[in-house]
Protein backbone atom coordinates (compact mmCIF):
# COMPACT_ATOMS: atom_id res chain seq x y z
CA UNK A 1 0.00 0.00 0.00
CA UNK A 2 1.12 3.52 -0.75
CA UNK A 3 1.56 5.98 2.10
CA UNK A 4 -0.20 9.32 1.88
CA UNK A 5 2.08 12.25 1.05
CA UNK A 6 3.09 14.68 3.81
CA UNK A 7 1.77 18.17 3.15
CA UNK A 8 1.85 21.60 4.76
CA UNK A 9 -1.17 23.18 6.37
CA UNK A 10 -2.41 26.56 5.12
CA UNK A 11 -0.77 28.33 8.07
CA UNK A 12 2.50 26.46 7.60
CA UNK A 13 2.51 27.37 3.90
CA UNK A 14 1.78 30.99 4.77
CA UNK A 15 4.73 31.10 7.16
CA UNK A 16 6.98 29.48 4.55
CA UNK A 17 6.02 32.08 1.94
CA UNK A 18 6.75 34.85 4.44
CA UNK A 19 10.16 33.42 5.31
CA UNK A 20 12.42 35.06 2.64
CA UNK A 21 13.92 38.47 3.42
CA UNK A 22 12.70 40.34 0.34
CA UNK A 23 15.02 43.26 0.98
CA UNK A 24 17.94 41.10 -0.18
CA UNK A 25 18.65 39.52 -3.62
CA UNK A 26 18.62 35.97 -2.24
CA UNK A 27 15.36 36.69 -0.45
CA UNK A 28 13.77 37.94 -3.67
CA UNK A 29 14.92 34.76 -5.39
CA UNK A 30 13.61 32.48 -2.66
CA UNK A 31 10.32 34.35 -2.48
CA UNK A 32 9.81 34.09 -6.25
CA UNK A 33 10.74 30.41 -6.25
CA UNK A 34 8.39 29.49 -3.40
CA UNK A 35 5.50 31.48 -4.87
CA UNK A 36 6.10 29.83 -8.25
CA UNK A 37 6.07 26.27 -6.91
CA UNK A 38 3.03 27.00 -4.74
CA UNK A 39 1.08 28.69 -7.56
CA UNK A 40 1.82 26.18 -10.32
CA UNK A 41 2.39 22.88 -8.54
CA UNK A 42 5.51 22.28 -10.62
CA UNK A 43 8.14 19.80 -9.49
CA UNK A 44 11.38 21.04 -7.94
CA UNK A 45 13.26 19.28 -10.75
CA UNK A 46 11.28 21.36 -13.25
CA UNK A 47 11.92 24.62 -11.40
CA UNK A 48 15.72 24.24 -11.46
CA UNK A 49 15.67 23.66 -15.24
CA UNK A 50 13.84 26.91 -16.03
CA UNK A 51 15.69 29.44 -18.18
CA UNK A 52 15.07 33.15 -18.63
CA UNK A 53 13.56 32.55 -22.07
CA UNK A 54 10.90 30.28 -20.52
CA UNK A 55 9.36 33.14 -18.52
CA UNK A 56 7.01 35.87 -19.69
CA UNK A 57 6.58 37.83 -16.47
CA UNK A 58 4.48 40.52 -18.15
CA UNK A 59 1.83 38.05 -19.34
CA UNK A 60 2.29 35.83 -16.30
CA UNK A 61 3.17 32.68 -18.27
CA UNK A 62 5.89 30.06 -17.87
CA UNK A 63 6.89 27.29 -20.27
CA UNK A 64 7.70 24.11 -18.36
CA UNK A 65 9.56 21.07 -19.70
CA UNK A 66 8.29 18.07 -17.78
CA UNK A 67 8.78 14.32 -17.83
CA UNK A 68 9.24 12.75 -21.22
CA UNK A 69 10.28 16.14 -22.66
CA UNK A 70 6.63 17.21 -22.66
CA UNK A 71 5.97 20.94 -22.68
CA UNK A 72 3.19 22.80 -20.94
CA UNK A 73 2.39 26.45 -20.32
CA UNK A 74 1.17 27.45 -16.87
CA UNK A 75 -0.25 30.75 -15.68
CA UNK A 76 1.02 32.61 -12.63
CA UNK A 77 -1.27 34.02 -9.99
CA UNK A 78 -1.10 37.64 -8.88
CA UNK A 79 1.41 37.10 -6.08
CA UNK A 80 3.66 34.74 -8.04
CA UNK A 81 3.73 37.16 -10.98
CA UNK A 82 4.67 40.10 -8.75
CA UNK A 83 7.35 38.05 -6.97
CA UNK A 84 8.81 36.99 -10.33
CA UNK A 85 8.92 40.59 -11.59
CA UNK A 86 10.64 41.74 -8.38
CA UNK A 87 13.22 38.97 -8.65
CA UNK A 88 13.98 39.65 -12.32
CA UNK A 89 14.16 43.40 -11.74
CA UNK A 90 16.02 43.63 -8.42
CA UNK A 91 17.24 40.19 -7.36
CA UNK A 92 18.78 38.30 -10.25
CA UNK A 93 20.80 41.27 -11.63
CA UNK A 94 22.55 41.57 -8.25
CA UNK A 95 23.30 37.83 -8.07
CA UNK A 96 24.70 37.75 -11.61
CA UNK A 97 26.70 40.99 -11.27
CA UNK A 98 30.41 40.61 -12.22
CA UNK A 99 29.92 36.87 -12.87
CA UNK A 100 29.78 34.71 -15.96
CA UNK A 101 26.44 35.06 -17.72
CA UNK A 102 24.02 32.14 -17.53
CA UNK A 103 20.61 31.49 -19.03
CA UNK A 104 19.37 29.84 -15.80
CA UNK A 105 16.37 31.57 -14.22
CA UNK A 106 17.17 30.77 -10.60
CA UNK A 107 20.82 31.17 -9.64
CA UNK A 108 22.85 30.93 -6.46
CA UNK A 109 25.10 33.60 -4.97
CA UNK A 110 27.95 32.25 -7.10
CA UNK A 111 26.02 33.09 -10.26
CA UNK A 112 25.39 29.50 -11.35
CA UNK A 113 22.18 27.50 -11.68
CA UNK A 114 20.45 26.65 -8.42
CA UNK A 115 20.45 22.91 -7.70
CA UNK A 116 17.53 20.68 -6.77
CA UNK A 117 19.20 19.89 -3.45
CA UNK A 118 19.44 23.60 -2.58
CA UNK A 119 15.70 24.06 -3.12
CA UNK A 120 14.88 20.97 -1.08
CA UNK A 121 16.92 22.35 1.83
CA UNK A 122 14.96 25.58 1.53
CA UNK A 123 11.53 23.94 1.58
CA UNK A 124 11.95 20.95 3.93
CA UNK A 125 11.49 22.10 7.50
CA UNK A 126 13.40 20.63 10.44
CA UNK A 127 11.38 18.61 12.91
CA UNK A 128 11.52 21.06 15.79
CA UNK A 129 8.87 22.40 18.14
CA UNK A 130 9.47 25.71 19.90
CA UNK A 131 7.73 26.44 23.19
CA UNK A 132 7.95 28.93 26.04
CA UNK A 133 6.12 29.53 29.29
CA UNK A 134 6.26 32.17 31.98
CA UNK A 135 9.12 31.54 34.44
CA UNK A 136 9.84 28.21 32.73
CA UNK A 137 12.16 29.37 29.93
CA UNK A 138 12.32 28.67 26.20
CA UNK A 139 12.52 25.08 24.93
CA UNK A 140 13.27 23.40 21.62
CA UNK A 141 11.95 19.86 21.14
CA UNK A 142 12.91 17.32 18.51
CA UNK A 143 9.61 15.80 17.29
CA UNK A 144 10.96 13.77 14.37
CA UNK A 145 9.53 10.79 16.28
CA UNK A 146 6.11 12.07 17.47
CA UNK A 147 5.86 9.19 19.93
CA UNK A 148 9.11 10.16 21.62
CA UNK A 149 9.71 13.95 21.62
CA UNK A 150 12.99 14.96 23.22
CA UNK A 151 14.32 18.26 24.54
CA UNK A 152 17.13 19.54 22.32
CA UNK A 153 17.92 22.69 24.28
CA UNK A 154 16.52 25.31 26.64
CA UNK A 155 17.17 28.98 27.31
CA UNK A 156 16.77 31.00 30.50
CA UNK A 157 17.58 34.70 30.39
CA UNK A 158 17.25 37.32 33.13
CA UNK A 159 14.96 40.15 32.05
CA UNK A 160 13.11 38.10 29.47
CA UNK A 161 9.50 37.29 30.26
CA UNK A 162 9.66 34.16 28.10
CA UNK A 163 5.97 33.72 27.75
CA UNK A 164 3.75 33.52 24.71
CA UNK A 165 2.99 32.13 21.32
CA UNK A 166 5.86 31.56 18.89
CA UNK A 167 6.04 32.45 15.22
CA UNK A 168 8.95 31.30 13.06
CA UNK A 169 10.12 34.29 11.07
CA UNK A 170 12.65 34.18 8.22
CA UNK A 171 13.71 30.66 9.07
CA UNK A 172 16.12 31.25 11.95
CA UNK A 173 14.29 33.65 14.25
CA UNK A 174 11.60 32.77 16.79
CA UNK A 175 9.34 35.69 17.65
CA UNK A 176 7.52 35.36 20.99
CA UNK A 177 4.32 37.36 21.36
CA UNK A 178 3.76 37.57 25.11
CA UNK A 179 0.05 38.40 24.98
CA UNK A 180 -1.14 40.03 28.21
CA UNK A 181 2.39 40.02 29.60
CA UNK A 182 3.24 42.90 27.25
CA UNK A 183 6.46 41.45 25.86
CA UNK A 184 7.84 40.63 22.43
CA UNK A 185 11.04 38.57 22.34
CA UNK A 186 13.21 37.42 19.45
CA UNK A 187 15.49 34.38 19.63
CA UNK A 188 18.03 33.18 17.09
CA UNK A 189 17.39 29.44 16.61
CA UNK A 190 19.74 28.85 13.65
CA UNK A 191 21.56 26.40 15.92
CA UNK A 192 18.76 24.48 17.70
CA UNK A 193 21.22 23.23 20.30
CA UNK A 194 22.27 26.75 21.22
CA UNK A 195 19.39 29.28 20.98
CA UNK A 196 20.40 32.90 21.62
CA UNK A 197 18.14 35.75 22.80
CA UNK A 198 18.78 38.75 20.55
CA UNK A 199 15.91 41.18 21.16
CA UNK A 200 13.39 42.27 23.77
CA UNK A 201 10.54 44.78 23.78
CA UNK A 202 8.30 45.37 26.78
CA UNK A 203 5.35 47.67 27.40
CA UNK A 204 3.02 47.10 30.36
CA UNK A 205 0.16 48.61 28.31
CA UNK A 206 0.34 45.86 25.69
CA UNK A 207 -2.45 43.25 25.74
CA UNK A 208 -1.62 41.47 22.52
CA UNK A 209 -3.43 38.79 20.56
CA UNK A 210 -2.37 36.56 17.64
CA UNK A 211 -0.22 38.38 15.12
CA UNK A 212 0.03 38.53 11.34
CA UNK A 213 3.34 39.14 9.58
CA UNK A 214 3.56 40.81 6.19
CA UNK A 215 6.96 41.76 4.84
CA UNK A 216 8.90 43.71 7.47
CA UNK A 217 5.85 44.47 9.61
CA UNK A 218 3.99 42.54 12.28
CA UNK A 219 0.35 43.53 12.84
CA UNK A 220 -0.99 42.69 16.30
CA UNK A 221 -4.47 43.32 17.75
CA UNK A 222 -4.37 44.81 21.23
CA UNK A 223 -7.76 44.16 22.81
CA UNK A 224 -7.53 47.22 25.07
CA UNK A 225 -6.52 49.59 22.29
CA UNK A 226 -6.73 48.54 18.64
CA UNK A 227 -3.99 47.59 16.17
CA UNK A 228 -0.29 47.90 16.87
CA UNK A 229 2.25 47.66 14.04
CA UNK A 230 5.83 46.60 14.73
CA UNK A 231 8.87 46.76 12.45
CA UNK A 232 10.62 43.39 12.74
CA UNK A 233 13.11 43.83 9.89
CA UNK A 234 15.83 43.83 12.56
CA UNK A 235 14.80 41.06 15.01
CA UNK A 236 17.37 42.35 17.49
CA UNK A 237 15.65 45.71 17.64
CA UNK A 238 11.88 45.32 17.23
CA UNK A 239 10.10 48.68 17.46
CA UNK A 240 6.48 49.81 17.40
CA UNK A 241 6.08 52.12 14.41
CA UNK A 242 2.35 52.82 14.26
CA UNK A 243 -0.88 52.29 16.16
CA UNK A 244 -4.55 52.51 15.22
CA UNK A 245 -7.15 53.01 17.93
CA UNK A 246 -10.39 51.15 17.27
CA UNK A 247 -13.91 51.02 18.67
CA UNK A 248 -14.54 47.74 20.48
CA UNK A 249 -11.94 45.28 21.68
CA UNK A 250 -9.62 44.12 18.91
CA UNK A 251 -9.48 40.32 19.14
CA UNK A 252 -8.22 38.87 15.85
CA UNK A 253 -7.05 39.99 12.44
CA UNK A 254 -6.33 38.48 9.04
CA UNK A 255 -4.69 39.81 5.90
CA UNK A 256 -5.99 38.72 2.52
CA UNK A 257 -4.66 40.38 -0.58
CA UNK A 258 -4.50 44.13 -0.02
CA UNK A 259 -7.02 44.14 2.83
CA UNK A 260 -6.80 43.69 6.59
CA UNK A 261 -9.83 42.27 8.40
CA UNK A 262 -10.11 43.02 12.11
CA UNK A 263 -12.58 41.28 14.42
CA UNK A 264 -13.64 43.56 17.28
CA UNK A 265 -16.08 42.79 20.10
CA UNK A 266 -19.38 44.75 20.00
CA UNK A 267 -18.52 46.02 16.51
CA UNK A 268 -18.01 43.04 14.20
CA UNK A 269 -15.57 43.04 11.30
CA UNK A 270 -13.64 46.21 10.42
CA UNK A 271 -11.96 46.23 7.00
CA UNK A 272 -8.87 48.29 6.17
CA UNK A 273 -7.23 48.85 2.79
CA UNK A 274 -3.47 48.25 2.89
CA UNK A 275 -2.67 51.08 0.48
CA UNK A 276 0.34 51.72 2.66
CA UNK A 277 1.85 49.25 5.13
CA UNK A 278 1.59 51.80 7.95
CA UNK A 279 -1.33 54.02 6.98
CA UNK A 280 -4.36 51.74 6.90
CA UNK A 281 -7.55 53.18 5.44
CA UNK A 282 -10.79 52.03 7.06
CA UNK A 283 -13.44 51.16 4.47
Amino acid sequence: TKTLPVFLTVNEMKLLLETPDEEKPLGLRDGSLLELIYATGMRVSEAVQLNLEDVDATRGEILIFGKGSKERIVLLGQYAQKAMKDYLRNGRPELIKNKQKTKALFINKGGTRLTQRSIQRMIIQDHYLYASCYNEGFYIFDISDPRNPTIVSSLFEDGLTMCGLITLFRRNIAIINGGDWGNIESIDVSDPENPVAIGHLYNAEYHLRSEVIRGRYMYVPDYRFGIRIFDISDPGNIVEVHEIETVGRAMDLKIKGDYLYLSANDVGIIIYALNDSLNLVEL
